[in-house]
């Protein structure tokens, strides 16, 4: 049985906490609202205590920080923390906020669907490394972090998703090809904001060159249908209003979205085959600077390594498992796969910064 209850941070309300208890103590799960961190991401989150909560035990309470929807990593937690005999405790916060959670409340573990995020941690000293030797053997060198402050679960990556009643998967070549007149206003984005088209654009940097990658974002300026949406949620749902007919989301998004309708008009593609390759974005698990329990984090860790947790971490999660060993879930291998950009997540991370600056530049925001 779950119990929701509020927790309040000076003024502001400022993520999902979601408590997980195990063996016979009663889980207690409490919901506070992202968008209090929007508003003021600088506030104080010096937080009174809740009456509503019980008295924690140190020695027995696992913190675990996440960007991932508290509702798709619940089972494997609930799991974990009955095997361990401890209580969980998730703070949920929006990836391009997790860094400024962290700065303000205590955790032992992370778990973000970006490792570009957990690399601005690194960089903020609010991870440490640690050795979970066994773990990172089932993982493709390409992808670990070489000083070992990340481990990566899976992985999800942008792709084209178009109206099926108008288009088909063959009508759209590569990225670069969407800036095309023959799109235009027919074509949906993304914000600039979004930490998953900043990848992109450092991608397509990186094989193209920063002049071709600025006439494409110059080109998919001109063809857009609309503003760019908030998020990949909402571009969907503008995909099958008939409000554009192609636009650039997650395939975690795209996954999520037409389980929850199957009779949806949305349909995905892998484009860019022959042109680079799509940016395999990675789902990473760290450890807190700041953890009280890291012997129990790193428990933690390697027990959503291991194949058998992995598999369903990525099938709750719309996810592929990173673990060759490990399976992908039905939906997902009925979707297929991509042919993915040999670039890796440090080369990723570095070219961010040219990203930015130059989809300011053109004027994309």
């Amino acid at each position: 049985m779950l119990k929701f209850a509020r927790s309040w941070y000076g003024s502001l309300l400022i993520g999902t906490v979601l408590a997980l208890a195990g063996c016979s103590r009663e889980p207690v799960a409490t919901a506070t609202d992202t968008a209090g961190l929007e508003a003021n991401p600088s506030a104080s989150t010096a937080s009174a205590p809740d009456s509503n909560m019980p008295p924690a035990d140190v020695r027995s309470v696992l913190h675990v920080f996440s960007s991932i929807e508290p509702a798709s990593i619940r089972p494997l937690l609930q799991d974990f923390a009955k095997q361990h005999d401890v209580d969980i405790r998730v703070v949920y916060a929006a990836p391009k906020y997790l860094v400024t959670a962290l700065t303000n409340q205590p955790a032992d573990v992370v778990l973000s669907s970006d490792t570009d995020v957990l690399q601005q941690a690194v960089e903020a000293a609010l991870l440490q490394p640690f050795d979970a030797e066994q773990a990172a053997a089932s993982v493709p060198n390409t992808y670990l972090d070489p000083d070992g402050n990340w481990l990566p679960l899976s992985y999800h990556t942008r792709a084209a998703v178009y109206d099926s009643r108008l288009l088909k998967a063959a009508d759209i070549g590569s990225f670069a090809s969407l800036a095309a007149p023959k799109w235009a206003n027919k074509l949906c984005l993304t914000s600039a904001q979004d930490p998953a088209n900043q990848a992109l654009v450092a991608q397509l940097i990186h094989d193209m060159g920063e002049t071709k990658t600025r006439t494409v974002l110059q080109g998919w300026l001109t063809n857009l249908a609309r503003p760019p949406f908030g998020d990949d949620d909402a571009l969907l749902a503008g995909i099958a209003r008939g409000e554009c007919q192609v636009g650039l989301a997650d395939s975690q998004r795209f996954a999520h979205a037409t389980a929850q309708n199957p009779n949806s008009p949305l349909a995905l593609a892998w484009i860019n085959a022959s042109s680079g390759g799509v940016p395999k974005r990675l789902t990473a698990i760290a450890m807190a600077r700041a953890s009280h329990q890291p012997e129990l984090a790193l428990q933690l860790i390697e027990w959503l390594a291991a194949p058998d947790q992995q598999s369903l971490f990525a099938s709750l999660t719309d996810t592929y498992p990173i673990n060759p060993q490990a399976e992908a879930s039905v939906r997902l291998k009925a979707l297929g796969d991509g042919v993915y950009s040999p670039m890796t997540p440090e080369q990723l991370h570095t070219g961010l910064a040219n990203a930015k600056m130059l989809m300011d530049e053109v004027g994309y925001r």
